[in-house]
């Protein structure tokens, strides 16, 4: 069998000039490879094989753009070529030969490398994927993009996503939609020569006259479409904007056959249109209605139609591409298995044909295991056939010297005990839905300990990535004690009629206050800042809030689980998901075994459109069997909750009845935190 080892004393780069483009990248293995031998073998450059000598290794590397291959590896003894299709690969090439010979040789620093994760035996590789882009913060840098040998949406595209408003003047009405005889800046319309002609303009400025990177010329994010009499001419409906988009995607192709244009196929665009695209003009699909984390079902409905609608794509493009999920968007900081998931998945849609893979992650944000994740996904792009748990370890051992074994147990457990449950996790999702998906808290609670007493253990680039690890789960700590209220294990206490914070909590707070700003943890969500989450915490430090807690046995609904309303906790006023009640339509509940006496019963609701949520069109309270009642008084409306307060009289019945009447707005919920009962003596 052919060794894949790399070991000599000296090393001979190959200066071909003969070769397309080689002296170019044989000059630069030559270069880095010589810089990173501090100790270690000798590294020369000769102009030929004639000139090697007894002892000698020879390295040849070349840019063939006709290769069948994504790269060719041509192993002899004393002889390695490297053959790539474009010059992003040979870069990517170079830097895994280097770390191998580095993995091989003493002497040769590569400590800054990921592993290489490729075997340096005669072979040859098609990559799975053509466009490969795994969205996680560490692939933010460009450098190491290159490294990784991955795309960028930073270096890769013109223009990506809805970002069409951003560079064109969307005041002017000649751009804009018009909606059955009315003009709206809410959508473009895709007919309008003004528009092409300013998107023209733009390409032209920014990227010259023969650009060579892609841009996505998708239209707003809404249900909007133009129905003008161009557009009805294109043959667009009233849901159906793909034919006017894809002819104008198909006019910038031709006038930048150089460049490569995608549609979206989302909301207006998913429909297949009769027009015949132009070779350099392709399709991004979305995934986002498929389950994730597991292997998908290929026998049910939505399966069948992703298959479908991606075989319709295929009859007018070569080039159909999948915008991909592998987050929480709610919640970027509780660590989340995702790695089995893509690889089961990433292999069903190479089986189906997609030729590339924009995976959607964390993005520009810190989240745990993102650099590990990075490593192995981007792997699995190249070659979905990977081990999985054998990426994870190989990298963690090599960043993480003295801890790796504690990070590879908790990580590969989490993958494991994951796929074993068959669950999937939704893209959206708070803290009380991961418990009960993938969370363990237990587990959880176990592995960040240990952690804290390793940290003081390591030193260097481990040790600075072990700390923002361990900041970055000190949010998720925060937040099992938050979900489990006034429990013994909860972040509260009550006393004298007042909900307070444990002292030890607060602690946990003023550290992590300083941490997150000393590691530039600024985000948990997509939408919501740890600086807002942690000023509400110390809101609630300031003016502990007065509750006389529900008991369990004291609250009944038919209908609805609502132990959220009386666990001692109030909500977050920014963020639906952390401590709320979520209901869709009238509720009627009961409270009874209450004390005698005046008191005063309070419910604060929230007010987020966004989300649909708003405060209820109204709230009646009346004695259990009876027709007396109080009427609500809204005694505080903040921007972004609304509290209302009322009075009992002496009580005659030991219940009273709650009647929550919903808004009549398309889709509208309500959400409460809290029913809050204080005796008014």
């Amino acid at each position: 069998m052919e060794s894949n080892t790399l070991n000599s004393e000296v090393f001979v780069v190959i200066n071909n000039n003969t070769a397309h483009n080689s002296n170019k990248w044989a000059d630069y293995l030559y270069t880095h490879l010589k810089k990173r031998s501090i100790s270690g073998p000798k590294v020369l450059q000769k102009n030929s094989l004639t000139e090697l000598t007894q002892g000698e290794f020879a390295l040849q590397i070349e840019v063939r753009p006709s290769s069948t291959y994504s790269y060719e590896i041509v192993r002899d003894q004393n002889k390695l070529l490297l053959i790539s299709r474009s010059e992003a690969i040979a870069l990517w090439l170079i830097y895994e030969l280097i770390e191998k010979i580095g993995e091989d040789n003493s002497g040769i620093n590569v400590e800054d490398l990921p592993p290489a994760t490729i075997d340096f035996v005669t072979s040859k590789r098609e990559f799975d994927f053509e466009y490969r882009e795994p969205f996680f913060a560490p692939n933010t840098d460009i450098d190491y993009v290159h490294i990784l040998g991955n795309n960028s949406i930073d270096t890769d595209w013109g223009i990506w996503g809805h970002q069409l408003a951003q560079i064109i003047d969307n005041q002017n009405p000649d751009t804009q939609a018009e909606i059955n005889g009315k003009k709206t800046k809410q959508q473009f319309c895709f007919s309008s020569p003004s528009l092409y002609s300013q998107v023209k303009a733009y390409i032209i400025d920014q990227y010259g006259k023969t650009p060579t990177v892609h841009f996505m010329v998708a239209p707003n994010d809404n249900d909007l479409v133009c129905n003008c009499t161009l557009c009805l001419t294109a043959k667009n409906t009233a849901t159906n904007a793909s034919p006017s988009v894809l002819q104008f995607n198909n006019r910038l192709a031709q006038d930048f056959p150089t460049a490569q244009f995608f549609m979206l196929a989302y909301r207006t665009t998913q429909t297949p249109s009769i027009v015949k695209l132009e070779k350099n003009v392709g399709i991004f699909l979305s995934s986002i209605n498929l389950p994730k984390g597991q292997q998908l079902d290929e026998n049910t409905t939505e399966y069948e139609t992703f298959k479908r609608q991606i075989r319709e794509w295929k009859k007018r493009t070569t080039a159909v591409y999948l915008w991909d999920y592998a987050a929480n968007f709610d919640d970027y900081l509780t660590p989340i298995p995702s790695l089995i998931g893509f690889q089961e998945q990433a292999k069903q849609f190479k089986r189906l044909g997609i030729n590339g893979l924009f995976l959607h992650a964390s993005g520009y944000d810190y989240a745990p295991f993102d650099d590990v994740k990075t490593y192995v996904i981007s792997a699995l792009m190249k070659n979905v056939d990977q081990d999985v748990y054998k990426l994870v370890a190989t990298y963690l051992k090599h960043f993480y010297p003295k801890s790796h074994q504690l990070l590879t147990n908790y990580y590969t457990e989490l993958e494991y005990n994951f796929q074993q449950s068959q669950r999937h996790y939704d893209l959206y999702s708070g803290f009380d839905d991961l418990k009960h998906s993938y969370f363990n808290m237990d587990q959880f609670s176990e592995f960040y300990k240990s952690l804290h007493q390793i940290i003081p253990t390591t030193k260097n680039n481990e040790r600075l990535k072990l700390e923002k690890l361990h900041t970055a789960m000190g949010f998720t700590q925060l937040q099992t004690a938050y979900s489990s209220g006034i429990a013994t294990e909860g972040a509260f206490y009550h006393t004298n009629g007042q909900i307070k914070i444990k002292s030890a909590i607060e602690k946990k707070i003023r550290s992590l206050e300083i941490a997150f700003k000393q590691h530039k943890i600024l985000n948990y969500s997509e939408r919501n800042t740890l600086d807002s989450y942690l000023n509400q915490w110390q809101e609630w430090i300031e003016k502990p809030y007065s509750i006389k807690p529900i008991q369990a046995d004291q609250i009944e609904s038919k209908n609805e689980e609502l132990t959220g309303l009386n666990d001692g906790k109030l909500g977050f006023s920014q963020d639906f998901l952390l401590g709320w009640t979520i209901v869709p339509k009238d509720l009627q509940l009961q409270i009874h075994s209450l004390p005698t006496g005046s008191s005063q019963v309070k419910m604060r609701f929230l007010h987020d459109p966004a989300h649909n949520i708003y405060p209820p069109k109204d709230v009646r309270i009346s004695y259990s069997n009876s027709s007396q009642q109080w009427f609500t008084t809204v005694s505080k409306n903040h921007d972004s909750t609304v509290e209302y307060t009322f009075t009992t009289k002496d009580l005659d019945s030991d219940a009273i009845d709650i009647k929550i009447f919903n808004q009549i707005y398309p889709k509208s919920q309500w959400a409460c935190d809290e029913i809050q009962i204080s005796s008014n003596e």
